[in-house]
């Protein structure tokens, strides 16, 4: 078994804010951190144009945006939007992209 000592250090200091905090396998190399008592979190810094290289079901379909500049938001020839259209990538989670986009976007140094 293949373990990760930053991943049980940020455990164990979790563990000292909120108590029990649980990793959870979605799929292969996909997890979610249960956080009990954490309500929010603050967005990691990086270009709004980064955010779609967190969103893992989204990186097959960006080689069929038109534009190379695609913020995958509004564009109409854009792949991840016609993805959303043809069910390939759920509703609730390109919204999710479109809220972070654009809270990314309201930062002054981008």
């Amino acid at each position: 078994t293949q373990t990760n000592t930053g991943a049980t250090a940020y455990l164990g200091f979790l563990n000292t804010l909120a108590g029990n905090p649980e990793i959870l396998k979605i799929e292969d190399n996909t997890y979610i951190i249960d956080t009990p008592g954490f309500s929010n979190f603050d967005l990691p810094d990086i270009a709004p144009s980064e955010l779609v290289n967190l969103f893992i079901e989204f990186k097959s379909e960006v080689k069929n945006c038109k534009y190379n500049d695609c913020r995958h938001v509004l564009e109409e020839d854009c792949g991840i939007r016609k993805a959303v259209l043809n069910g390939k990538i759920s509703e609730s989670r390109f919204s999710n992209y479109k809220i972070l986009y654009e809270e990314l976007a309201k930062r002054k140094n981008y």
